[in-house]
């Protein structure tokens, strides 16, 4: 379920669980803080909880055990639309992140993968089940995904999308100091080398404390432990190179991480350097 907040005045949503006649896990991403009411015949199948609110802390109300194991934590890649709903705006600005995007996060952190999904920007109650996540659905979803992208072209231009590196600039990126910097934050990350971490993102100049530094370096190691990162050649449009070759203060380095010898299990990773200090401002899970 993917909401931005609630239409009541106490911010609950009711959930109407169908009997499906096997276990359920129940994944709940808001923006706003939720009282999610759990009522209904499949209720009581319920085996597990993934509550994520970025704003405040979503509670859990209705039918379901105390025993049930309860997951909270932010949920960045989520959405509420079963299909982005795009314009362009000088730049192609999307409502709502792609579906997709939520799909990849979710076998990401969970190893499962989605059955349905419901969804709107904001709700009273839902039916559970909602539309069911099936191949012909995923079908549509991607052709969808595939006129977004166009349609970015038109919007946004040819110098915003990927273009083919020769092997001399491929070669120049590849050997690039911010890209071997980029590199490297990742393995840190990768292999849980906190102290070595905080010396390449300056948490002088941070707003965030320390407690939630170190929070998120490890919620990312558990995300990309086990992966090997390499520069996304691919994902490097005219004008990100450019700023690459000039060495700017403002960098996007794309980086692909993969398992070895697993040909379907990759991340896609946008890492950020602001004046010296990098930081993950995206990634996408297995399957892009």
């Amino acid at each position: 379920m993917g909401v931005h907040d609630s239409k009541n005045g106490d911010n609950s949503i009711t959930l109407d669980i169908k009997n499906v006649g096997r276990p359920v896990f129940l994944i709940l991403a808001s923006s706003a803080a939720v009282n999610w009411v759990i009522e209904g015949a499949g209720a009581k199948d319920v085996k597990a909880l993934l509550v994520s609110s970025m704003n405040g802390k979503s509670k859990i109300k209705g039918g379901v055990k105390r025993d049930v194991p309860r997951f909270y934590f932010p949920m960045y890649n989520y959405t509420y639309q079963l299909e982005s709903k795009c314009k362009c705006q000088v730049r192609y600005y999307c409502s709502s992140k792609d579906l997709f995007d939520t799909i990849d996060y979710i076998a990401t952190i969970t190893g499962r993968k989605i059955n349905s999904f419901t969804g709107s920007y904001n709700a009273k109650s839902f039916m559970v089940p909602g539309t069911v996540i099936d191949k012909k659905q995923l079908n549509i979803l991607r052709m969808v995904a595939k006129e977004n992208l166009l349609e970015q072209s038109k919007c946004e231009g040819p110098e915003f999308t990927p273009q083919n590196l020769d092997n001399k600039q491929t070669k120049k990126i590849s050997e690039h100091d911010a890209v071997q910097e980029a590199l490297r934050v990742m393995e840190l990350i990768r292999d849980n080398r906190f102290e070595e971490f905080i010396q390449f993102i300056e948490p002088r100049k941070l707003k965030s404390r320390p407690d939630e530094i170190k929070q998120m370096f490890l919620f990312q190691h558990n995300l990309f432990a086990g992966y090997d990162p390499s520069i996304a050649y691919h994902l490097i449009d005219k004008k990100m190179y450019e700023k690459i070759a000039a060495n700017q203060t403002e960098l996007t380095i794309p980086l692909i991480l993969k398992r070895k010898n697993r040909k379907d299990n990759y991340i896609r990773v946008h890492m950020n350097k602001a004046a010296d200090r990098w930081f993950v401002s995206s990634f996408r899970g297995p399957g892009l």
